[in-house]
């Protein structure tokens, strides 16, 4: 059941947006214009609520449910409990999204003409959470990465090597995967899903840049070159122009137009007082998102707008304020610093400050600034968050006319531990086949660090092993590693038929210095004696068909060679007369080598099956015979001699 919701005084915000494209020929409505942005009836004003929870978690607050490209927007309570104040007429779909979780559609709302003050609830949504990996024994096989360098706009990337891009940050939008770049802007993102995404660049000072990839199943984009400009490059020449509706506590139109102002958050030389029509603008400004509030007394916003000016040269929005009724009490005010936790750190801007389950918010200034304005008097819960962050929180009580400055919310980074995602073989595998190196292949969810992986790794019963970093000396930096487990040479070595368990414990750490979140256990049982190669390998063709090139069987077992013999092997097709057969120890690791020598016949494909009566020298079977490979002999073509000049005839 829904808990009983407090009572919220009506706050007003309509947003409507007119974009025009840069060179498109308007001009956005600038001063003296006389063209207002369509609205619906400004007195028919209704209310949206309903509850967004997540899956796997216990606290709900901090989702962000919102109608995409509006300014409606609310963060959802502990409960997961949503409202949108203050709805004027028209169709409101209705999304959710979090960080770590799947993006949502909550509903679909119809507010008519005559819908005033009405209540519509919609039925409750689960956020499902993102999936690191399908499944274990898929690893290493569907994910990908996406490696690339971002470099300044019309220079040579070997020219700007001295700009510091550390401070850049690459997102797949709407997902949990992000990373930084490195100080010559280099980034990879790894262990990705493939799927289509859009990638995002992101640098204090320059123009965002947003791209789509299409990742697909273990691929790997590399040598992406992004080229960022310096928003100073293309600064002062963005427009946003717009009106301020007010409504007196009748419900009919104001004119105090004389007692509002619209500022730009952050910015204290951006504030400009309203035209007598309630027009307002604001010229040369830098291509990126800014913040726009306007407040008065005797008026209330509900929350700022904001509009990003990266792609446009102009928007044009309008703002809705009410007069605050004697009935309603005086509201109140909140203002305070939100800070990251993060060292190094000193632009605060972004955080997004909000009272949960409302559509009151704020969003930081670079110093961490915020203030909250035009709030019924209640009891709250405040919550600052931040992607990469910890929400911090807090509760108030506030009374009518309160102004109250809460100091200082921090925020502590959200530490990204190494996790196992997977292996290959997976946990549990049985007869597992014994070779020289037994490769398994674990998948992490961060590049490790191969000297702190091989500290990390134990096994029972003891076993020699090394680890290959990347999977491959191609990429040693990989989150894919490989504990090789060695099954002949010195002692100990893998045994038949055992199980064995092997422990990564959490010294492993990852190229950050994070230890492994939890230790991994897994367990792999071994095989019996078995064919475990051969050559040429199956259905390969044989390049030399002549009798002094064997067929190669490779054992991992001394085999007794009087169980080998013709009785033992068949051919298909038949040879023309009976094949030389030998057995013969390798000597690296003393296991058995049967040679094949035959009259191979040209352009032929052969079947050799090696039965069941094969033994090792203590009289064991075989786990995989009987055991059949096939290969192809090479055509024969008949040399023609080279013809002979005439003139040396």
């Amino acid at each position: 059941m829904m808990p009983p919701r407090r009572s919220l005084f009506p706050a007003v915000l309509v947003l409507g947006i007119v974009a025009c494209q840069p060179g498109g020929g308007s001009d956005g409505g600038g001063e003296g214009s006389q063209r207002r942005p369509a609205t619906g009836s400004g007195t028919v004003l209704a209310r949206i609520n309903g509850l967004v929870q997540l899956e796997g978690a216990e606290d709900y607050s901090g989702i962000q449910v919102y109608v995409p490209g509006t300014s409606l927007i609310s963060i959802t309570d502990a409960n997961g409990y949503f409202e949108f104040q203050s709805v004027s007429p028209g169709s409101y779909p209705v999304s959710a999204k979090t960080t770590g979780h799947e993006q949502g559609t909550v509903g679909q709302v119809e507010v008519g003409p005559h819908d005033h003050d009405k209540a519509f609830s919609l039925p409750p949504v689960m956020l499902n959470a993102v999936k690191k990996t399908e499944a274990a024994e898929q690893t290493g096989q569907l994910f990908g990465s996406v490696r690339g360098r971002v470099h300044l706009d019309g220079v040579d990337p070997e020219e700007d090597f001295e700009f510091d891009w550390s401070p850049c940050t690459i997102e797949l939008v709407d997902t949990p995967y992000r990373t930084s770049c490195s100080a010559d802007g280099q980034f990879l993102l790894w262990s990705l899903p493939p799927d289509s995404y859009q990638l995002r660049a992101r640098i204090e000072g320059f123009i965002p840049h947003t791209q789509r990839v299409r990742l697909l199943p273990g691929a790997s984009l590399d040598l992406l070159k992004i080229a960022l400009k310096p928003a100073e490059g293309v600064a002062s020449n963005r427009k946003i122009a717009g009106f301020v509706e007010l409504i007196d506590a009748a419900g009919g139109p104001s004119n105090d137009f004389d007692l509002i102002v619209v500022e730009i958050a952050g910015r204290d030389d951006l504030v400009t007082k309203l035209g007598p029509d309630g027009s307002f603008s604001f010229t040369g400004l830098a291509p990126r998102t800014h913040i726009i509030r306007a407040k008065g007394e005797g008026y209330q916003l509900e929350k700022p707008v904001e509009v990003d000016l990266s792609d446009l040269k102009s928007i044009e929005v309008q703002l809705t304020m009410r007069a605050v009724g004697p009935a309603q009490g005086t509201p109140a005010r909140i203002s305070g610093t939100a800070i990251k936790n993060t060292p190094d750190l000193t632009d605060m801007s972004g955080i997004q400050v909000a009272l949960a389950g409302s559509s009151f918010m704020a969003v930081t200034d670079a110093a961490g600034l915020y203030a909250i304005e035009s709030i019924p008097p209640g009891t709250y819960e405040l919550i600052a968050q931040a992607n990469g962050f910890k929400t911090a929180r807090t509760s108030l009580e506030l009374a009518p006319g309160d102004d109250i400055s809460l100091g200082e919310l921090v925020l502590e980074q959200i530490l990204d531990f190494p996790v196992v995602l997977g292996t290959d073989p997976p946990d549990g595998a049985r007869d597992v086949m014994i070779q020289e190196v037994i490769p398994i292949s674990v998948r992490f969810s961060k590049k490790m660090n191969t000297a702190t992986l091989i500290e990390a790794i134990s096994i029972d019963p003891p076993m020699r092993f090394d680890v290959e970093p990347g999977g491959a000396l191609r990429d040693p930096d990989a989150d894919l590693a490989r504990i090789l487990l060695f099954g002949a040479g010195p002692e100990p070595v893998a045994y038949f038929q055992t199980r064995y368990r092997i422990t990564i414990s959490e010294n492993a750490r990852d190229n950050e210095g994070l230890p492994l979140e939890e230790p991994f256990k897994m367990d792999i049982m071994t095989g019996r004696p078995a064919i475990i190669r051969t050559n040429p390998a199956e259905d390969q063709i044989k390049e030399n068909i002549g009798p002094a090139s064997p067929i190669s069987v490779y054992f991992n077992v001394a085999m007794d060679p009087a169980t080998l013999g013709t009785d033992t092997l068949r051919f298909r097709p038949r040879l023309p007369m009976s094949p030389n057969i030998s057995v013969r120890p390798d000597p690296q690791t003393r296991w058995s080598i049967l040679n094949i020598r035959a009259t191979w016949q040209p352009d032929t494909r052969y079947r050799v099956t090696i039965g069941r009566r094969a033994r090792t020298i203590g009289r064991d079977t075989l786990e995989n015979t009987p055991y059949r490979m096939e290969f192809k002999t090479e055509k024969l073509v008949e040399y023609e001699m080279p013809a002979v000049p005439e003139a040396v005839r």
